[in-house]
């Protein structure tokens, strides 16, 4: 039995990210301090799902840009 929900880009932004994860919401949590950052998941590498984060984020982490999950790819310290 599977169980899951599949989301496709429209739905992440539209529901998702427009409704409850605007910058609005993340400002009165964090304040001015906050970057978003997401997974490579397909639709969050969206074109236009990376496009409405980068308008509606102050500060936004691609995820093209963040190294991969890797043991050997760590921060130093």
């Amino acid at each position: 039995m599977k169980l899951g929900l599949t989301v496709d880009d429209a739905y992440y932004r539209d529901k998702l990210l427009m409704n409850n994860i605007t910058a609005i919401d993340i400002r009165s949590i964090a304040d001015e301090i906050y970057v978003f950052q997401q997974d490579s998941a397909p639709a969050n590498r969206a074109h236009q799902t990376v496009e409405l984060l980068r308008r509606e984020t102050l500060e936004f982490i691609a995820a093209d840009t963040w190294p991969p999950n890797s043991p050997y790819v760590k921060p130093v310290v």
